[in-house]
């Protein structure tokens, strides 16, 4: 009788064990089962400031024009002699000549630059025998303010340059201007995106994404305090019939990319 009530207890003790590990392992099964439905669905749990609102993505463009206050003049000095060494060494004068010119003028060296140098044989009209030499110095002059430009020219026509490769203009505003092409890039992408978003019928929301495009700094003038270093002297500015140089005004274009969220 005693056995048999032991086997009983013993049984008993085996059911309830193995049914509450049953039990749970059946729990963390669902558990498990349940997350792994939700990630592998891709959904998303809904927030009330969520909206169910596509985008709208605009390009535009701005512009704004400024007044170029600054100039860069590149010009060249040609000689052509018999020989190689009669040929440099006119052109060496010639070169020499033109930038004491410009030391006068108050041009500081280092706005002057040497940007090339050329030496070729010149041949007879048949192509066959050598006639002479050409040598050509090519002379860059920076930081220049607009209204010495014409005399610049005029000065350094009359002491050896043969040629005026040209003339280049510099804003010192332009970063100024180039904000105020930004702002009307900025309204006009709005502008396009109201009218768009308009015709399909939505509301235009708020920005998501913005871009700024390429700069165009060509124009822009970096140099300190150029124009006050740019001292011409009285002897200068004298003489008569300066090239006329009028610059007029310049372009400065800003791009953007704007992305609206739409309603």
């Amino acid at each position: 009788m005693k056995k048999n009530l032991i086997v009983v207890f013993l049984i008993g003790m085996v059911c309830l064990t193995g049914c509450g590990n049953v039990a749970q392992n059946t729990g963390v099964a669902s558990e498990k089962e349940a997350v792994s439905h939700v990630v592998e669905s891709g959904k998303t749990v809904e927030t009330e400031n969520s909206t169910d609102a596509g985008y709208l993505t605009v390009n535009a463009e701005g512009e704004s024009k400024t007044e170029p206050d600054m100039a860069e003049i590149t010009v060249g000095i040609e000689a052509t002699e018999e020989t190689t060494e009669e040929a440099q060494r006119r052109n060496n004068e010639d070169v020499n000549t033109v930038l004491q010119k410009l030391k006068e003028l108050g041009v500081e060296e280092k706005s002057i630059q040497t940007s090339d140098y050329s030496l070729y044989p010149r041949y007879d009209e048949f192509g066959e025998e050598i006639t002479g030499y050409y040598v050509r110095t090519t002379l860059t002059v920076s930081d220049i303010p607009i209204d010495k430009a014409g005399e610049t020219l005029s000065a350094l026509g009359e002491s050896g340059m043969t040629e005026v490769d040209y003339v280049r203009y510099f804003s010192s505003s332009y970063d100024e201007a180039y904000e105020d092409a930004l702002k009307e890039a900025v309204a006009a992408a709005e502008k396009k995106a109201e009218s768009l978003a308009e015709t399909a019928g939505k509301t235009l929301g708020t920005v998501v994404e913005m871009t700024e495009g390429y700069q165009d700094t060509s124009l822009r003038y970096s140099y300190d305090n150029g124009a006050a270093k740019y001292a011409a002297t009285e002897e200068a500015m004298g003489g008569g019939g300066d090239v006329a140089i009028s610059p007029g005004e310049v372009t400065i274009t800003a791009q953007i990319t704007i992305k609206y969220e739409l309603r």
